[in-house]
Order: C-alpha cells, then sequence, then structure tokens
C-alpha cells in the first residue's frame, strides 16, 4: 500500500493532497479505492483533490510532451495547448519513449485509455472530471467505450443507473458496437459483420436487475428513462 492508498484509506484529505503535490502518479487503483471507502470518509474534497491533481499532471505532460516532441509527432497527434490530455495521454508517452526522449517518473504510471475507463468511478467524480477538462466521455479503448465497461453482462449496480444517465447526456454513444463473437449478434444475415450493440446490454441489464428487485422506484424510474432515451421513443403514455 502506497502512501496516497494509505492516506484515502483513512480519509485523510490533507495527506492526500500532500502525496499528490509530491507528484505520484495517479493510477486507476487509486480510484477503486476511493469508491470502496468512500462512504466513510470525506469523499467530496477527497474527490476534488484527486480530479485536481490528475488535471495538473496531464497539463504538466502535455507542456513537456510539446517541448520535447518534434512538429510531425505533435501535429500527428493532434496535440493542442488548450485541450487537456486524457484518451491520448499514453500514445504521449509511447510516441516520447519512441523518440528515446527520458519520461519523468511523474508520468510513467499513466495508463491506455480515457479516464473515464478507470473501475470505480461513480458519479461525483465523473461530473469533477468533466468540469476538470476530461471530455473524452466515448472514446474507444480495445472496442470499448467507458459505458460499454460500466454495463454488466447481469445485474446492474444500484449507482450505475444515475452513472449511464450522466454519460447519456454528456454525448455517450449507447449504438457503438461492443466486441462480439459471431454468434452472439442481434443480426441474422451471414453477410453482415458481429453486431452486439451497448443499447441491446443496457436493456439486458435493465431487465434482469429489475426482475432480481435489485433496483428501488427511484433507480427504475431512472433506468426507463435512460432506456426512453437511448432508444428514442416517441409516445404519449407511459412506457
Amino acid at each position: 500500500m502506497t502512501v496516497l492508498d494509505y492516506a484515502i484509506e483513512i480519509g485523510q484529505a490533507d495527506s492526500v493532497e500532500l502525496a499528490c503535490d509530491a507528484g505520484i502518479c495517479l493510477r486507476s487503483e487509486y480510484i477503486s479505492r476511493f469508491e470502496l471507502v468512500k462512504h466513510r470518509i470525506p469523499h467530496e474534497r477527497i474527490a476534488s483533490v484527486l480530479v485536481g491533481a490528475l488535471s495538473r499532471e496531464r497539463r504538466e505532460l502535455l507542456r513537456f510532451a510539446l517541448s520535447e516532441l518534434p512538429r510531425e509527432d505533435i501535429d500527428g497527434l493532434g496535440l493542442q495547448t488548450d485541450v487537456l490530455l486524457d484518451q491520448k495521454a499514453f500514445d504521449v508517452i509511447e510516441a516520447l519513449k519512441q523518440r528515446g526522449i527520458t519520461i519523468p517518473l511523474a508520468f510513467e504510471a499513466i495508463e491506455p485509455g480515457s479516464i473515464y475507463h478507470w473501475q470505480g468511478i461513480d458519479i461525483s467524480i465523473v461530473q469533477k472530471l468533466h468540469d476538470a477538462g476530461f471530455h473524452d466521455v466515448d472514446s474507444a479503448h480495445y472496442g470499448y467505450t467507458p459505458i460499454a465497461t460500466i454495463v454488466p453482462s447481469g445485474v446492474l449496480r444500484l449507482n450505475d443507473v444515475e452513472l449511464l444517465l450522466w454519460f447519456e447526456k454528456h454525448g455517450a454513444n449507447f449504438y457503438a458496437p461492443l466486441p462480439a463473437p459471431d454468434y452472439y449478434s442481434c443480426t441474422r444475415d451471414d453477410s453482415l459483420p458481429s453486431i452486439h450493440p451497448i443499447t441491446h446490454r443496457t436493456a439486458e441489464a435493465f431487465g434482469i436487475t429489475a426482475s432480481s428487485a435489485w433496483l428501488c422506484e427511484q433507480d427504475f424510474l431512472g433506468g426507463r428513462d435512460l432506456l426512453r432515451n437511448i432508444f428514442c421513443v416517441r409516445r404519449s403514455g407511459p412506457l
């Protein structure tokens, strides 16, 4: 357990801030630990500290890349001085390594994918991330967008509904196809590629969860609203 792990575990916001200021590279497991203990710690302040540290880390990486990479790499990666690095952060690290540029220790643990792919993010974290400038809510990593990692093949967690509604509101594509074998496809035409859109998994998960009585009434209504939005239902009566 690192210093930052322990500070999050015991809910010491000042210690979390000190650890972040010391230049610890933030990894997904820190957010996962935060998710596990947030019910018993000052989670709003610690969430703000973690997101602020992530924002500074990615801005520093961008400045470093712009100062070290040749113009052809900068243009190829589409780097802009006013756009926070999210999905592209790992690609930037790889480009620096390929050029033989020594990577500062603070950036060495940056992971592929968007921060929104990280396990353990919740509604308070995602809103803070978006407010800080992380806008890659619909980027794909190995074929999976962030919402594809939220929707399980089974029962939804109670806070997943609110999180999915947030992603839908912020432009996530629920029609994006999931990687799937040919036998698990919504098309019966062998001439077409395998198709298994996120909408199907979302509807399936809500059905399983509702039938298992895992959702309270408020969560169920939120799920109904989500399904109405993503399936573009237009009707005057109840869904």
